[in-house]
């Protein structure tokens, strides 16, 4: 039977990037939109607040790559923010969880999306898959939606992790804040700039879904670059590429608390994580240096 990948989260740019790397390699994707899409190919509606799916979807489908949620740094975090982070992440796996149960379906894979978050900020530590999570609002989010997606397992679905960090693209993410501020020479660190920042290239975040999916690999996988940067490092690299100047003071997280509530805490979280594990399965970089990645994504595209 032929195969095929489900991917959620359809509106995102990673989704994007996946189906295009899926196809490079002859294998066709599905995805799930909240929008209803008419007549366009592969693309099928499902709504997990109310619990609605097209089970077409599943058609001649081995592998879900779960992406669905909320966007984290896309509103300030009042507390119905909060609520539909966590909500939509849990509603969504909930509804793939139980469409598997009352369905006739192929799925053997169950890839599942979750961030660095997941971790307690920490200046002594070199996060590895096996370390203990943070009690921040993230950390707990994560806790809850790697919960759900391990319950797979318990109607024979392998179930593999990928705990993602700040990714590093032109279109979307953490990159597009910077770049901003750095056109005009006012970038500047938050506090003293020495938090670490484990970041990937979106090449390699997309090359290790791939390499996650094609070695049938189980359990948690950091999606990080093997040497993390200090946010002064980051800033400073950006602004080089830029032909900009680094000058300004630290910005003090009280300030930007007021102007943007508990979010800031991603900005002065310390996450030094490690990649060894991914390294260890056989994925190969092609970014490992933050000079590397920035060149490869503004001097040559």
């Amino acid at each position: 039977m032929e195969t095929k990948i489900l991917i959620t989260g359809a509106g995102g740019f990673i989704a994007r990037k996946l189906v295009k790397y899926f196809n490079s390699i002859g294998i066709q994707s599905h995805l799930l939109s909240r929008t209803k899409q008419q007549n366009i190919p592969g693309v099928y509606y499902w709504n997990p607040t109310n619990q609605e799916i097209d089970i077409n979807c599943l058609d001649g489908v081995s592998t879900i790559i779960h992406l669905a949620g909320a966007g984290i740094a896309d509103h300030r975090w009042t507390t119905a923010y909060k609520a539909t982070i966590l909500e939509s992440r849990i509603r969504s796996t909930q509804l793939l969880l139980n469409t598997l149960k009352n369905t006739n379906h192929q799925v053997k894979h169950f890839i599942s999306t979750s961030a660095i978050g997941y971790y307690e900020s920490s200046f002594t530590l070199n996060q590895t898959e096996e370390n203990h999570p943070g009690n921040s609002f993230l950390a707990r989010v994560c806790q809850e939606w790697e919960q759900q997606a391990n319950a797979f397992n318990s109607i024979g679905i392998k179930v593999s992790i990928i705990r993602v960090g700040l990714v590093l693209s032109r279109e979307a993410g953490m990159l597009k804040s910077i770049e901003l501020p750095a056109k005009f020479g006012f970038a500047a660190p938050f506090g003293n700039g020495k938090q670490m920042q484990s970041w990937i290239h979106f090449d390699d975040l997309i090359g290790i879904y791939g390499h996650v999916f094609q070695n049938r690999l189980s359990g948690v996988f950091n999606a990080v670059a093997p040497y993390p940067v200090s946010n002064n490092q980051m800033l400073q690299s950006v602004s080089q590429i830029l032909h900009k100047p680094y000058w300004l003071p630290g910005i003090p997280k009280w300030f930007m608390k007021l102007l943007l509530g508990d979010i800031v805490d991603l900005l002065y979280a310390n996450q030094h994580v490690s990649c060894e594990k991914i390294l260890q399965s056989g994925y190969v970089f092609k970014h490992q240096q933050l000079k590397g990645a920035l060149e490869d994504l503004y001097t040559l595209s």
